[in-house]
């Protein structure tokens, strides 16, 4: 013991050790496992000061409480007690006892200090005086977990603003995460919340997303710590807090910020005299998870009515979108525009799958009176289907990207529900009423992801011109439109981009856009119709405005933008 002892206290291997067969004692010693074994801990011991002092001190400790017990115990060869006499016997036994278990106590706290020490290296003072990030719970851990994973892949901490802030910060358990320790996953989000998010003064649209995103984890159970720093935010970017009674357009302040932070937009397609507005492609796979797990656990009336709400959809673009919402994969919605043949297996198809969904009660409140025009009573799905698409053009696919587009909202857009089966969603509820419904729609802008080059721009458009070439669709023409590129070329607002205007007349920074954006269609795309003649249920991704006279279809991509690009 002694030898063996000297050897780890001193880490290195004596030559002898290596030739012994046995211990003595019948029991094979495996010098080369003992060699290993050692060699590993002489690297570590290297490596660990700290680690190693405190392993030595156990180890002094447990010597020495093994001599007391073996001093306490040892008896005499006829069976009586050593240096006792036989009428003391009891009171030895039982002070062996209590001095068994102070020795039992004060093992324990020296393995808890000595693990401790291994654990942490000597990185331990450091870490017990670092703060602790952000949470401390096993969900928030995860959600932790989960947020760096997801930057480790390439993807904009912000990104998905709903599952990260909100969607996942509500896990319950008491299991921690499997893989690293709670200390190495705070240090990467404090790493990461270091390097991207700031205070309330960010100078990019990324750092203010993600600002906003570390006010909206601050707000947990009972309390909503951050709503104090967040109308702070707010204040500081123009961003009305008064929802009911504004003072200042929600619009021009959007706009504001989209050109303060130079936003690049995204793409507007011609086809056949109708705009689409759309945004670069995404992993549909992943998507359609994700639009499966929304849709699934909540109604259509509830799914879309916070979606059409938020986007200010009419009645009867709402009617149009329900009619083509009744599909849930893209692979059915793509062969009925691909024009392949509606057999009888497609159609019985249709009929198994859809029949719960057009016999729930909301359906009919929203189809209204466009359901008994379209769908005759107790008439199978095959037949309603037939009678809503009988002829597919290029129409019908802009009215389904719109609705793509749509749909590919559903994480922001279902920041008003909650999920059934979440015991804490209020967790979830006060997280987004902090962040939404406190200001109104002025925070869409301010929650916005990394800026869309024109290279994924070009690749989205090249996606959506071959599924219009597949139909038949001419006449196909794409124009990239920046808003500070336009405020800065069009003569006639450049009196109103001032800076001393963006703090006066609320409306005039808005008025100069769409002037600009005017003056931007009259000369780049006069061989299209002008898009007022050709408004119809699928311009539903737009504003349309009212400026002297003269009405203009505005791009909500170009004021809001509020989807997240990967």
């Amino acid at each position: 013991m002694d030898t063996v002892a000297g050897v780890r206290g001193r880490g290195t291997i004596r030559p002898e050790l290596l030739s012994v067969a046995g211990d003595g004692e019948g029991r094979a010693s495996r010098p080369e496992l003992r060699c290993r074994r050692r060699s590993r801990w002489h690297n570590w011991s290297a490596r660990n000061p700290a680690s190693e002092y405190a392993y030595r001190s156990f180890c002094w400790v447990f010597n020495g409480a093994c001599g007391v017990l073996r001093q306490a115990t040892r008896k005499k060869k006829d069976g009586m007690p050593t240096n006792c006499v036989a009428v003391g016997y009891a009171e030895i036994r039982s002070s062996r006892a209590w001095n068994a278990a102070c020795v039992v106590g004060f093992l324990m706290a020296a393995m808890s200090g000595s693990c401790a020490a291994f654990y942490f290296g000597e990185d331990v003072s450091q870490w017990l005086q670092a703060k602790r990030g952000v949470c401390f719970t096993p969900s928030c851990l995860r959600l932790a977990t989960r947020i760096v994973n997801t930057v480790d892949m390439g993807t904009d901490p912000c990104d998905d603003f709903y599952l990260f802030s909100c969607g996942a910060y509500n896990l319950t358990g008491t299991a921690q995460p499997i893989g690293d320790s709670p200390d190495q996953i705070l240090g990467r989000v404090r790493t990461l919340l270091t390097h991207w998010a700031l205070e309330y003064k960010a100078p990019t649209q990324l750092q203010v997303s993600a600002s906003l995103y570390q006010r909206c984890v601050s707000v947990t159970k009972d309390e909503i710590k951050g709503v104090g720093q967040l109308l702070r935010f707010m204040r500081e970017h123009d961003i009305d807090v008064h929802k009911h009674e504004p003072v200042v357009d929600p619009l021009d302040v959007v706009l504001k910020l989209v050109v303060r932070y130079g936003i690049n937009t995204l793409f507007e397609l011609g086809v056949e005299n109708h705009l689409l507005i759309v945004r670069r492609r995404r992993d549909l796979a992943e998507w359609a998870q994700r639009r499966m797990a929304l849709i699934k656990n909540h109604s259509y009336e509830e799914y879309l009515g916070s979606t059409f709400t938020l986007l200010g959809i009419t009645t009867r673009a709402v009617i149009t979108f329900m009619v083509g919402s009744v599909w849930h994969t893209e692979d059915v919605i793509l062969r009925l525009f691909s024009r392949m043949k509606k057999d009888d297996s497609t159609l019985v198809f249709f009929n198994l799958t859809e029949r719960g969904i057009l016999d729930h009660p909301a359906w009919r409140t929203y189809l209204g009176h466009f359901w008994n025009r379209a769908a005759v009573k107790g008439a199978p799905v095959a037949a309603f289907v037939n009678r809503i698409f009988r002829d597919m053009t290029s129409v019908a696919v802009a009215q389904y990207v719109a609705w793509e587009v749509v749909r590919q909202l559903g994480p922001f857009a279902d920041f008003r529900l909650r999920m059934p089966d979440e015991s804490n969603s209020y967790t979830e509820e006060r997280c987004f009423r902090a962040v939404y419904e406190v200001a109104g729609l002025a925070p869409l802008a301010v929650v916005m992801a990394q800026d869309v080059d024109a290279d994924a721009i070009l690749s989205a458009a090249a996606f959506l011109e071959g599924l219009l070439l597949d139909v038949g669709a001419t006449n196909v023409t794409l124009q990239l439109l920046d808003p500070k590129r336009l405020l800065a070329e069009t003569s006639v607002c450049s009196a109103s981009t001032t800076s001393s205007t963006e703090d006066g007349d609320s409306g005039s920074f808005f008025r100069s856009y769409i002037r600009s954006l005017m003056a931007f269609r009259q000369r780049e795309l006069d061989a299209l119709e002008s898009p007022d003649t050709n408004s119809g249920p699928e311009d539903v991704l737009s504003y349309q405005a009212v400026l002297e006279g003269d009405r203009l279809t505005v791009p909500t991509s170009l004021l809001t933008r509020p989807w997240f690009s990967a």
